[in-house]
């Protein structure tokens, strides 16, 4: 099962959560292959630079949009992905 959540932070608020939730609510009644789904809002994130945020089982995305929601989710790995800090940010020092 997918734990998405939906950043309704004032912010991601202005920026259009609630639509996009309301998008993907939409889209999940219609299609069977995502009864595995639950949605939610959540209040804010702490990423608000990149709003709208969603968080699937712990992943952050931002910069969602109605267009990109349903993509994103289809896309997002179905466990919290660990990232090895070295690796990203070592490098660039």
């Amino acid at each position: 099962m997918k734990q998405v959540k939906i950043c309704k932070g004032p912010v991601c608020g202005a920026r259009g959560s609630e639509k996009i939730k309301e998008k993907l609510d939409n889209y999940l009644q219609n299609d069977i292959d995502f009864d595995n789904i639950k949605t939610e809002f959540c209040s804010c994130c702490g990423n608000c630079e990149f709003a709208p945020t969603i968080e699937v089982n712990g992943n952050i995305f931002g910069d969602v949009t109605e267009d990109s929601v349903v993509d994103t989710i289809k896309n997002a790995p179905n466990d919290k992905k660990q990232i090895n800090i070295e690796d990203n940010f070592l490098n660039d020092i």
